[in-house]
């Protein structure tokens, strides 16, 4: 049950990150307005991916610890 803590774990967190990663990228700094993220929809999207980073990070140390 612990492996599977981790990989699901490790999933959250890689998915979470990219999910940030994909969200401020999307700043285009004015060049490109008319396709540029809605500022509401940029912090929806951080706020979602930092919390499947952190609950990722968390399962993976549940994982480590009872393992």
């Amino acid at each position: 049950m612990s492996m599977a803590f981790k990989i699901l774990g490790a999933i959250l967190l890689f998915v979470g990150i990219v999910l940030i990663m994909g969200s401020v990228g999307s700043d285009c700094d004015g060049d490109c307005m008319e396709n540029a993220l809605p500022i509401m929809d940029m912090i929806l999207y951080s706020a979602l991916g930092l919390t499947m980073a952190f609950t990722g990070g968390c399962m993976m140390n549940y994982g480590d610890k009872y393992e």
